[in-house]
């Protein structure tokens, strides 16, 4: 895009990356489409482009460790990704994602790499975990949509 468009949605920059991300995750979804590497939108100044005129580019790169990419979508709306490491939930100040539920374990659970894709697991909590309104015991894997419910707090995996 234009200098002068770019400079304009400099202010609600990160709204839209996020926005577009989550639109073209959900299209995919309802198409029944994976991606092989993380949604990411980039928006680039290109002082020579015509002011108006926005140009889209895609292109697929596979994630660097050939796991199908996953994030949780926090009641907030933010995104944690998902990688080779694990993710701990719980109301201690430690822990990856921090919840000031007070149903929800000083560490909760933990979301953690598992085949070619991601699983919870609940660590002995006091209200436990559970997913699609199922309780758990032990661990299980994550499937895109499925909602994860920590004490009152609920997230939502998805698989890219």
């Amino acid at each position: 895009m234009s200098d002068a468009d770019f400079d304009q949605l400099v202010d609600i920059h990160q709204t839209l990356v996020r926005e577009l991300a989550d639109t073209a995750r959900r299209h995919a979804r309802e198409e029944g489409y994976r991606f092989v590497g993380p949604v990411e939108v980039v928006f680039d100044a290109d002082p020579a482009a015509r002011r108006g005129l926005l140009t889209v580019e895609g292109r697929f790169v596979e994630s660097d460790d050939a796991r199908s990419p996953g994030s949780l979508l926090l009641p907030t709306g933010d995104r944690v990704p998902l990688g080779e490491y694990t993710v701990s939930i719980g109301r201690q100040h430690d822990c990856t994602v921090v919840l000031a539920d007070p149903n929800v374990s000083r560490r909760h659970a933990e979301v953690v790499p598992a085949g070619s894709g991601f699983a919870v697991a609940d660590l002995g909590s006091t209200n436990g975990t559970s997913v699609n309104g199922t309780k758990i015991s032990g661990s299980r894997q994550l499937v895109d949509g499925d909602e994860v419910r920590f004490g009152n707090t609920v997230m939502h995996f998805e698989a890219s």
